[in-house]
Formats: structure tokens, sequence, C-alpha cells
């Protein structure tokens, strides 16, 4: 096991994040309100937003920059974030300043329709 997976955070708390930044996420996490994380790569992000969904107890939809964002897979992401599970959802779209630009018709209606939390 590598130092990073070792000592990877498994909520909240254990972030290095000054506290007000951990109450802006649990507002916009509880508010359903997207959370846009941006830096350079390695500074743990996405070791972030796995720590966030075990917080809330949240099964993570991780839509990856590999996968397809065409405009079906996109119509099919906008129906899902409609409907509620049984479980809490938390979408993750990861690398999103990868997308196309018609992606982003798409992503605004995501971003307004939903019935779950999002990270970009």
């Amino acid at each position: 096991m590598n130092l990073s997976q070792k000592y990877k955070p498994t909520n909240l708390q254990e972030l290095i994040l000054p506290e007000e930044n951990k109450q802006k996420i649990m507002d916009c996490i509880k508010k359903r309100k997207p959370l846009l994380l941006a830096g350079p790569p390695g500074v743990g992000k996405t070791s972030a937003v796995y720590a966030i969904t075990k917080e809330f107890d949240y099964d993570i939809i991780d839509i990856n920059s590999s996968d397809s964002r065409n405009k079906i897979f996109l119509e099919d992401m906008l129906k899902r974030v409609k409907i509620k599970g049984w479980k809490p959802q938390l979408f993750f779209f990861d690398e999103m300043d990868n997308m196309r630009a018609t992606g982003y018709m798409y992503l605004n209606k995501i971003l307004t329709e939903t019935k779950h939390p999002i990270i970009l």
C-alpha cells in the first residue's frame, strides 16, 4: 500500500482545509448545490470527494473523463439525476475541463434539475 492510499482522508474532518471551507462543503452537499473543486493534480480533490461520500453515506456515481460524454450519455445522466433512489447518491463529474462545448448545455440542465448533490 502506498502512502497516498494509507493516509487518504476517510471523512470530512480529516481533510486538511480551513474549518470554514469544510462548512461550505457540508452546506453545498446538504442543500444539493453544485460544488466545484479546482486545483493542480495531486492535491487531493478526488480523495476529498470520496471522503465526503463516506461522511454522508452516499453512493457515488463517478463519471470520469474516460467515460463517454456524448449527447446520449449526457441525456442519460440528466434522467438519472432527476430520480431519487433507495440510497442517497452523489454524482461526481471528474475532469470536467475536458468536456466538449456541446456538453455544457446538458451540464447546465443537470445542475439545475438534479435531486442529488453534484461535485465537479
